[in-house]
This record gives structure tokens, sequence and C-alpha cells, in this order.
């Protein structure tokens, strides 16, 4: 059993003062490290500036979305895939495997995206009904892209930071939340409309993610052992200063206020704007970190 408990963290499930007792260690997942991370962050910011584009009416976040959503994408996965060639294989079992459902979602938007940003940019001119019907499909497909990660992890019965109904909701809430982020570094600089919109979409969006994810924390604190130590993990050891400053503090509850601040007074300067896309995009990228570095699993025996 000894190859099995090793660990950075560890925390006493059972000790008693009996013969042979013993100590179980949490494990940490370590399938996914940096270059998974690098494509789900990516994917996540991409769709997100996708659809915050569609509604903005913003031609270069629609462009850069479908870059970093379709291709760039694709290039992380295919950089950390231990077999590159056999990467289609994960289109074989939608009806199985939400991997395959993952990429068979990415490579519609890939296709849908491409159909609706021909029509928007005038290089093909579609019928209005056609012009709609693939916004519209580039939309969904764009969503699909954002929330499939979070039932993916929603699976994983045996680590409970990502097993939980809130996770596709969190992927979801915190990809358009990285999205209206991005824009707010493009708009400044390439936008031709009011800013104000965009204040208010990143005040709503930060909001419902900072809530969230503030909620997901108080359903783990009342879980099992192992939840209870991925919380102490993210709020009291060597992750606190990444999680509750860099993730809470910087990445949600600042913006909340600068995006709140220029709503309410009506004046939004480009370069407040700026500095909050910044602190959203620096915000989710230590979130998608830390899940995965304090995801552990659930011992055998837990009391």
């Amino acid at each position: 059993m000894n190859q099995y408990l090793t660990g950075e963290e560890k925390l006493s499930i059972y000790t008693g003062n009996v013969p042979d007792s013993f100590e179980i260690t949490f494990i940490k997942q370590n399938d996914w490290a940096s270059r998974e991370l690098t494509a789900f962050y990516l994917g996540g910011v991409g769709a997100g500036l996708y659809v915050i584009s569609q509604f903005l009416g913003f031609s270069a976040g629609l462009l850069l979305g479908f870059f970093l959503a379709a291709i760039c994408k694709n290039i992380a996965h295919m950089k950390s895939a231990s077999h590159p060639k056999r990467a289609f294989r994960a289109l074989l079992r939608p009806q199985a495997s939400w991997i395959s459902r993952g990429a068979l979602f990415v490579l519609l938007f890939t296709v849908f995206g491409a159909l609706d940003i021909t029509q928007k940019l005038g290089w093909i001119h579609w019928s209005g009904f056609q012009a709609a019907l693939f916004a519209t499909l580039a939309f969904v497909s764009a969503v699909l892209v954002m929330v499939y990660l979070g039932f993916l992890m929603a699976g994983a019965r045996a680590i409970p930071l990502w097993h939980s109904p809130l996770t596709p909701a969190i992927f979801l809430s915190y990809s358009i939340t990285l999205g209206a982020g991005a824009t707010a570094l493009l708009y400044p600089l390439l936008g031709n409309g009011p800013m104000g919109p965009l204040a208010l979409l990143l005040l709503l969006t930060t909001a419902i993610t900072l809530f969230l994810v503030v909620i997901q924390l108080i359903v783990l604190n009342a879980s099992g052992k192992a939840a209870m130590h991925t919380v102490r993990l993210l709020t009291r050891k060597t992750r606190m200063g990444f999680f509750m400053g860099g993730v809470l503090m910087v990445g949600l509850l600042l913006p909340i206020l600068m995006a709140g601040c220029m709503v309410l007074s009506g004046k939004t300067p480009g370069i407040a704007i700026f500095a909050v896309g910044i602190f959203v995009l620096a915000g989710g990228f230590f979130y998608e970190k830390l899940l995965l570095q304090a995801g552990v699993f659930s011992p055998l025996l837990e009391t």
C-alpha cells in the first residue's frame, strides 16, 4: 500500500491507540497538468469572447475568439496527447464520453463559427434566414464548448472538488466572464461603440461567478473529509494567496467593485475597462490552475 500513500499534503483520516493503526493520505490528480490547463483556459476564453462579441457586434473579438477556441485549443490538446495521430478517435464515442462530446462541440463550433464570421465580415453574403441560423448555431456550439469540461469534471466521482452539480454552471459562468474580460482588453482599442454595455456585462458575469464559487466552497466544506481537505488547500495552506487573493479578491471582487462604479457613475474610461479585463483574465487562470492542483482523490476508506 505504501506506494499509494504519497503527496505533498496529508490529512489524517483515522488514528487511534490501537495496534496497527494507520494514516491515509490524500493523493492529488496528476493526469491533467500545464498543457491541459492551457487548452481548457484558451477554450473558455475563446468561446466566451466569441459569445460576448456576438452580443456587442465586435468583429475583432469574433475573429480572436474563434482563433483561440477552434485553433489554439486544439493545438494545445494535440501537444498534450500521447499519440497525436490518434486524436481523431476522440470523436468516435459521443454517446458515452464527454471527451468525445467535447471534441464534437469544438468541431461544430469551428464549422458554424467560420460560417457566421464570413457573413459578419461580408466575405460571403447569406440570406437573412441563413445568417441568423449560422449565428445561432455558432452561439449554441460556443456555449457547449464552454460547458462540456464542467460535465466532464463533474463525472469524476473520486475528486470532490470536481464532482459537483455546480461545476458545469461555474465553467459556463466563468467562461463568459473570461470572454468579457478579453473583450475589455480589445474594445477600448478596436471597438467603435459605447463601453457602458461592456461594463454592465463585466459586473453581472463576475458577480454571478463569485456567487457560484463561494457556494461551491460552502458545499465542499460541509461534505466529506476529502472535500474539507480541498477547502483547506485553497483557503489555509500554500495556495491560499493564489485562491483568496488572486481568484476571489483580484479576479472577481475587485472587478465587481470597479465595474459597479462605472455602471453607477455612467463613466467608462478605457483604462479602467482594460484594467478590469486584466484582473478577470488573471483570476480565471489561477482558478483553473487551482482546480487541477487541488483536485485530490477521496480515500477508499473515509469516516
